[in-house]
């Protein structure tokens, strides 16, 4: 590292897998499969275009493989060569994406900062040693039965975490995520040419395979009181984007990538400036509706306000998923509140995604509440313990005559 800080120049793989904007997205699947990436910069000559993703693919079943990747063109944040490491995490997190380009002059593309890249360097620069997996985890998005249909995973796979693939005891066996959807639905025939079809019969058989057949296994788990420090290393060891937690082989939580770049960007609470508050919102459907977005940022805005009355906060995590397919209502809003004490957590489903926000925006404030009347008892216990303790009756020495 060139300084004590590191900046994206430092982090950055300089020679990435790259793509032309004329490749099919058969040609794009194939290169991330080879280097084992989810993402792959599109390039016109040398000049960058944007990003093609395994997540703007994977899940669009009745996409062409002949598609051209510059008609699912995405744009990340793009890096320059000083940014420094924390706003690195910050521009990841705000925006989602798996990685971020490094430009320079003219558009020229100098190399790539993937979230594991943020995240190798954070145990010697960021995350508190105190930190455990318990206390940084996230709630289990969902777990299926292993004997369940691979067609009943569509459309519960987000691009973080996985789902959690259980046996008839809740016992974790393995996980299902983008890439292993991807691979159950582009798989090469035997003589190499040509996909498994998506229509008719032959798809249907594929939306019938079981779980089990195409989950990863074992899973990657850790137990409640692994260190953070040690959640990192398993997590680049194995090269995942997420490990679970488990108690009893049963999964209770999930820590992902996204909630390790959070303490990237939050950092000790002791050495994170007071009034900043870093909002993480994704999810379905804000991609399509700007308008949408505006309205849930000012009920956000309304309900950060009256939180912060109480307690000091570094980050909101909001995550919006459609409940269509698996559960009754149009959206489920999952909320997660970063504060020097606790993460704080509120899930709420609702057929308005606006109201469904404020309603956790809501829970949010009542467990802050909470939180800071803990904190104010144990603050007068203590100062009624050290009052007894300096006012406490000794026995007096004997005096001695001089």
């Amino acid at each position: 590292m060139t300084a004590d800080i590191p900046t994206a120049a430092d982090l950055m793989r300089r020679a990435p897998v790259t793509i032309g904007q004329g490749a099919s997205v058969h040609e794009a699947l194939a290169a991330m499969r080879r280097r084992g990436v989810h993402e792959i910069p599109v390039l016109d000559g040398r000049t960058y275009r944007g990003m093609v993703s395994l997540d703007d693919i994977a899940l669009r079943t009745n996409l062409a493989l002949s598609t051209k990747v510059e008609n699912l063109l995405s744009l990340p944040p793009r890096l320059a060569p000083e940014e420094p490491w924390g706003e690195v995490a910050a521009q990841l997190l705000r925006s989602g994406a798996r990685a971020a380009p490094v430009i320079g002059p003219s558009e020229l593309l100098l190399g790539l900062v993937s979230r594991s890249d943020v995240l190798r360097v954070l145990p010697s620069v960021g995350a508190p040693a105190e930190l455990y997996a318990e206390t940084v985890m996230g709630p289990m998005s969902e777990s299926v039965d292993e004997r369940s249909g691979i067609g009943t995973l569509i459309g519960l796979v987000r691009n973080d975490p996985p789902i959690a693939i259980v046996d008839r005891r809740g016992r974790l066996q393995g996980s299902v995520g983008i890439a292993d959807l991807s691979r159950a639905f582009w798989r090469p025939k035997r003589a190499g040419r040509g996909d498994l079809p998506r229509e008719g019969a032959d798809r249907g058989q594929v939306l019938g395979v079981e779980a089990r057949s195409i989950m990863r296994t074992p899973p990657v788990a850790v137990s409640p009181e692994t260190s953070v420090r040690a959640v990192v290393a398993r997590m680049l060891r194995e090269r995942v984007s997420s490990v679970f937690v488990v108690r009893d082989d049963r999964p209770i939580g999930v820590v992902t990538q996204t909630d390790l770049l959070a303490l990237a960007v939050g950092g000790h609470p002791t050495r994170r400036p007071r009034d900043r508050v870093l909002v993480q919102l994704h999810g379905f459907p804000l991609r399509e509706d700007p308008e949408l977005v505006a309205d849930v940022d000012a009920v956000v805005e309304r309900g950060l306000s009256r939180i912060r009355r109480r307690l000091p906060i570094a980050l909101l995590d909001l995550h919006l998923v459609p409940q269509g397919i698996h559960r009754a209502g149009h959206v489920t809003v999952s909320a997660r509140l970063h504060t020097p004490q606790a993460i704080l957590h509120a899930e709420q489903t609702s057929w308005d995604v606006r109201s469904g926000v404020a309603e956790v925006l809501s829970q949010l404030d009542r467990q802050g509440r909470a939180l800071a009347e803990r904190r104010r008892r144990y603050a007068r216990i203590r100062v009624e313990r050290r009052h007894a303790r300096e006012t406490a009756v000794l026995p007096s020495e004997p005096l001695v005559a001089p």
